[in-house]
Parts: C-alpha cells; structure tokens; sequence
C-alpha cells in the first residue's frame, strides 16, 4: 500500500491490483521491451517469479500484457527493418544494372584468353 500511495504521489495511478502481496519493481534499461525481455528470461529461469503487470506510458498492463510487450520487437530492431525495406529496392536496381555489365566482361575476358592461349 505504502507503493501505490508512493506512486500516485507522481501521478501513476490503478497499480492498486497489481501491487498485490510480495512484489518488487524494477525499471531501468535502454527501452520498455529490454526491461520486459529480461523480466520474461528471469521468469523462466526462477520458479516463483511472476511478472503480475506493469506500467507503460501512463496505462497499467496485466500480467499478460506485460508479457506481450516482451515479445515485441525493440526500437533498433524496429529501425533496421525500415531501412532495410527502404534500401531493398535500390539494391535490386543495381544488381539488374550490374548483371549484364558482369557478363559481357566475363565474355571479353573468355575470348583474350582463348586469343592468349592461341597466340
């Protein structure tokens, strides 16, 4: 109880049923997903760990929200898929543009070495 008043002091209001029993809080890390990520590694690894909810950008999760957001792709993986997406159509260009110019400078390259061989 002495948490949920320490929370709603700075604005962080409904952990009241999460907050139920023996709990700990843990925050920290580059983003949401990396925190969540490690809380569901340790989760495995210990018995009678459970993620019973968690909190993130002003709404409270479930357990099984919380468990969701673990699952979730993190903000780098995010922007590598983007570009890429963005750069898959520009390397695709190039090698339609590169294919023909690699195979007449292998034919060039078969005849000066016939030319050599019979010279």
């Amino acid at each position: 109880s002495l948490a949920v008043r320490s929370f709603a002091q700075y604005g962080v209001e409904g952990l009241k049923d999460v907050l139920v029993g023996p709990c700990a809080v843990a925050y920290g890390g580059d983003n949401i997903v990396d925190l969540a990520k490690t809380l569901a590694d340790w989760e495995k690894k210990l018995d009678k760990m459970e993620v019973k909810g968690g909190y993130m950008e002003g709404q409270v999760l479930d357990g099984v929200q919380a468990k969701a957001v673990a699952k979730m792709k993190t903000r780098v993986e995010l922007q590598g898929e983007v570009i890429m997406l963005a750069k898959s159509p520009g390397s695709r260009l190039a090698s339609a543009i590169n294919s023909p110019a690699s195979t007449i400078a292998g034919c060039i390259k078969t005849i000066i070495d016939n030319q050599e061989e019979a010279a």
